[in-house]
């Protein structure tokens, strides 16, 4: 009887698993890149915390800075398990982990 319920507690457990992933939405408003580094950075607003997400490639940054210079909104659907929040929810400069899209409109 007991082991039954250790094995109905594991299951609950193991289904109550939590998903990390989390969509960021606005307009990038400022972008910024150090001379000694690779990646690019970009900032969302305030309303993601105040955090900067760098930019892992080349072709994110030419997305990124196009969306940018034409004030188009984005979203950045973050992958990594940690991030569970957009407000605050990543350490300052962290290299993105996901996909981010541009609006049209």
């Amino acid at each position: 009887m007991k082991i039954n319920k250790i094995v109905v507690a594991l299951a609950f457990l193991l289904s109550c698993t939590v998903d990390g992933a989390v969509m960021c939405k606005g307009k990038i408003e400022r972008v910024y890149k150090w001379s000694d580094k690779e990646f690019m950075s970009v900032y969302l607003g305030e309303q993601n915390g105040n955090r900067w997400i760098a930019l892992p490639t080349k072709s994110d940054e030419a997305m990124a800075l196009t969306a940018f210079a034409a004030g188009k909104k984005v979203d950045f659907y973050w992958s990594a398990p940690d991030v569970v929040s957009c407000k605050d929810g990543w350490s300052n400069n962290r290299v993105f982990e996901g996909y981010f899209q541009v609006y049209a409109e």
